[in-house]
């Protein structure tokens, strides 16, 4: 091909404008909403609580101030993307077809990819463990384990990804003393951070929680499998590459997928994603006109998967409203402890008001709070925290029939106050 797109250069930019234009039309790039939401009141309530979760994105994006953080949530994560694509090029070098695979990335986002674009730790985390995969099959897994020191203290998929995908690829590619490094970088660390131990203990019993009281709405309940978990391998035809480069790196991601897709085990987190992160950096490394036909199929095989979900599903997000928070906290603030329905509705409040008294917030003492319903399992907090709270604030957006048969007539109770996406409840005082 000749013209401008020989150029690797204009190759780059034509990627970061097409990532950048996109996530200017993207509402997560400007507002807080699923899982963003939870990343901005960790950013928050850092300094003043100990928070459990990993915090070494946060610490790392707050180089941005909170004031940009919070009018520009998705501008971190935008220059993440432009620092990487700008390495990569200098590094590996882009070509069309690699540019054209980054540009498929940045364009075919769904339900689950959104928030690449708002403000958490998932892309620079599927960054750096993509690059130490990477690393494991060109055959350099020594320089994966300072990258391993970075995801310990940031990422709890990372943590995962490292546990599950890298660890046995290192066994299967005999890469022993990579792998001992490995293992060793993270003894250290863990022995000398107490901060660390307490995170994964929060991460083990967190995850196992909220895995046995949880409902997934793609899921039926008598299936043994989180079955659209596993369809999505549809959108990951780049698994040939890996396949071509080691196969038993390519059974490794197999049977890491099937095993996490189980219900059983999917607590450890989505099955799908140690596959989307695995492949990301060996694409755009040995994508060419030879294989071109990769994205061809990723592009038939997203539309695909969208079709099914959308047709079986049809799923509606209704995303937190922050004016409508802020009205909460101003209503609360100082009159007593709050307990927020469902959960998230506590990392919505944390959001806009670091200094909100819950009586339960997960990434700070989520592990044992959760209640079984009588119906069926949901992420609720256990009714005895009912007792130390003064005020119950609901998200009306998220509540179910469930909800009032768990909480019982507390919930029929007429609100103190309401917005449109809130109402709060104040309890009685007992003699």
């Amino acid at each position: 091909m000749s013209g401008i797109f020989e150029n690797d250069i204009a190759l780059v930019a034509v990627v970061i404008m097409v990532r950048t234009l996109f996530a200017l039309t993207r509402a997560e790039f400007y507002i807080h909403s699923g899982d963003a939401v939870a990343h901005l009141a960790i950013q928050n309530a850092r300094k003043n609580q100990d928070i459990e979760y990993p915090i070494g994105f946060h610490v790392f994006s707050s180089i941005l101030g909170q004031t940009v953080l919070r009018k520009l949530p998705g501008l971190f994560n935008l220059l993440v993307w432009s620092a990487f694509i700008i390495s990569l090029n200098r590094i590996i070098g882009l070509n069309i077809y690699s540019a054209i695979y980054l540009v498929m990335v940045s364009l075919l986002i769904d339900e689950y990819n959104i928030h690449y674009y708002a403000y958490t730790e998932r892309l620079i985390s599927k960054i750096a463990c993509s690059i130490a995969y990477g690393l494991i099959l060109a055959g350099h897994a020594e320089w994966s384990a300072p990258i391993f020191a970075w995801v310990l203290c940031s990422s709890k998929f990372g943590r995962q990804f490292f546990v599950f995908i890298i660890v046995p690829t290192l066994l299967v590619t005999k890469e022993y003393e990579s792998l001992l490094y490995v293992v060793l970088i993270a003894f250290l660390l863990v022995m000398i951070s107490g901060k660390i131990r307490r995170g994964i203990i929060h991460q083990l019993k967190w995850s196992k929680n909220y895995n046995k009281f949880s409902t997934i709405q793609m899921a039926k309940k008598g299936s043994p499998f989180y079955e659209f978990h596993m369809l999505r391998i549809l959108m990951f035809p780049e698994l040939i590459l890996v396949f071509e480069l080691n196969v038993g790196a390519f059974w490794v991601l197999g049977v890491v997928l099937i095993i996490v897709s189980l219900r059983r085990f999917s607590f450890v987190g989505e099955s799908w994603r140690y596959i989307e992160w695995a492949t990301f950096l060996v694409a755009c490394a040995c994508i060419n006109e030879g294989n071109s036909y990769i994205l061809v199929i990723k592009l038939v095989g997203f539309y695909l998967y969208q079709a099914i979900v959308y047709i079986k599903l049809r799923v509606i997000n209704l995303p937190c409203c922050r004016a409508h928070a802020m009205e909460v906290v101003d209503f609360v603030r100082g009159k007593g402890a709050v307990l927020p329905v469902p959960y998230r509705t506590g990392d919505e409040l944390m959001s806009v008001e670091s200094q909100v008294d819950l009586v339960a917030w997960w990434p700070v003492d989520g592990n044992g709070v959760f209640g079984r319903m009588p119906v069926q399992a949901s992420a609720r907090y256990d009714r005895k925290y009912l007792e130390h709270a003064k005020f119950i604030v609901i998200n009306k957006g998220h509540l179910e029939e469930v909800d009032h048969q768990y909480y019982g007539e507390i919930m029929e109770v007429s609100p103190s106050f309401a917005n449109a996406t809130y109402a709060v409840i104040e309890q009685e005082k007992k003699n």
